[in-house]
Order: structure tokens, then sequence, then C-alpha cells
């Protein structure tokens, strides 16, 4: 005894989620492959979870494909244990992704005094350490800030009147001082911590989004898997 239309509908529905489960998994890789790439010069100040979640991300994108496996053939085969295993595994895999996307958030939360403390650290081998003088020269040019609440805190760093040459607006400035007429006025600590918060946010959301896209796909599989059962079909 076959499946009835109904039953065949929400069969093939379950095929097209797994199409659109892949793509999932290969956007999931790519972000997780990105990220460190794009936030690698920030590295001296991020927590080490901030790295740590693109790395889930990238196992989960993995298995994604694994799970696709399942899915499609139990679908189209109409296999009551693929089926069946298809749904636990995107029920981890859903899991997974929504613990990704609340320790994105979590993260948002570091704290300012936390970013302080950092920043003066790495401040003071400015020109001596050169992930640290990178870290700074990438900070102050992206985010157009300079020292941590302002450009006076390089005063007790090179004690004297000299600035990093990203201290001034363009690079412009042969020698960049705090007599230089195009000093970027704002200090990085607030420019930073709004940068990190809106990337964890947005890291957060997609992780999240793509979960819920998944409780479609536990949805159809669940309710196959209890028709193909139903018609014997083991």
């Amino acid at each position: 005894m076959g499946l009835s239309g109904g039953e065949a509908c929400i069969k093939y529905l379950l095929f097209a989620f797994n199409l659109i489960f892949v793509l999932t998994g290969i956007s999931t890789i790519v972000v997780g492959a990105i990220i460190p790439a794009l936030y690698h010069d920030y590295r001296p100040v991020l927590q080490d979870g901030f790295f740590s979640i693109p790395y889930l991300l990238i196992a989960i994108g993995v298995i994604v494909f694994i799970v696709s496996f399942f899915g499609c053939c139990g679908a189209i085969k109409e296999n009551h244990c693929m089926v069946m295993l298809f749904s636990v595994l995107l029920i981890i895999i859903f899991v997974m992704e929504l613990a990704g996307g609340i320790a994105a958030y979590v993260l948002k939360d570091q704290t300012a005094d936390s970013l302080g403390h950092q920043l003066n650290r790495t401040s003071h081998d400015f020109g001596r350490n050169q992930e640290y003088t990178t870290f700074w020269n990438v900070m102050q040019s992206e985010l157009h800030c300079c020292g941590v609440d302002s450009y006076h805190d390089w005063m007790s760093v090179f004690h004297n009147n000299t600035l990093p040459q990203t201290c001034c607006k363009g690079n412009m400035e042969m020698n960049c001082t705090t007599a230089s007429l195009k000093i970027y006025g704002i200090g990085c600590i607030q420019g930073l911590a709004e940068f990190l918060k809106n990337r964890a946010v947005a890291l957060g959301a997609s992780a999240i989004a793509i979960a819920l896209i998944q409780v479609f796909g536990i949805i159809l599989s669940c309710k196959l898997a209890t028709y193909i059962r139903q018609n014997n079909y083991v």
C-alpha cells in the first residue's frame, strides 16, 4: 500500500527541504571559515569563545552533508529507519546551532572594562610586538579612533607627543603628533565594543535563524516517518 497524495506531498517536501538544508550547510561552512580570517587582526583582545563559534559552525556544516544523505535516501526510498535517523540527527544539529547562537549573544556582553584592560596591555607593546602593532594600526584605521579613551593615552606609552601614524585621518600627516590637526578625536574602546557587539549579534542571529529552519525539517520528517510506519514501509 503506497502513500496517499498528501503523504506523498510531505515526502517530496522533505526531499526539497534537504536541498535547502545542503545550501544552509554550505553557508554555515563558509561563514565559519571566513570569520577567523576576517578578525584575525583583532585576536589580541577577542575572547577565545569568539573563535570557538566559527569552528562549531564548520563542524555543523560538515555534519549537515552527512545528515542530508539520510534525509534524501529515507524520503525517496520511504525507509522508516532512515527518516527517523534523519529526524534525530536534525534535532542534534538544531541544539548545536541554538547553542552557537546563544554563545554568540553571550559574547556581546563582553564588558568595556575587560576590553579596556586588553587595550591598555597591548598598547604598551606597540612597536615592540608585531601582532599588537598590527592590531592597533588596523583598529585605529578601520574604527577611526586613537588610543584607548583618547589620543592622550599614547603619551604614557611614548612619553612624548608622538602618535601612531594611524591616529591621523587618512594617514596624511608625515609625522602624526598631538599637535596634528587631523587626529581622530575618539578613543577606541567605545568603537571596538560596538564593533564586537554588532558582529556577535549578527553571528548569533544567523545561527538561530538557520536552527529555526531545521524545525520545519524535523516536523516534516516526523510526519513522514509516521505515515511510512502506518503504511508498513519499514
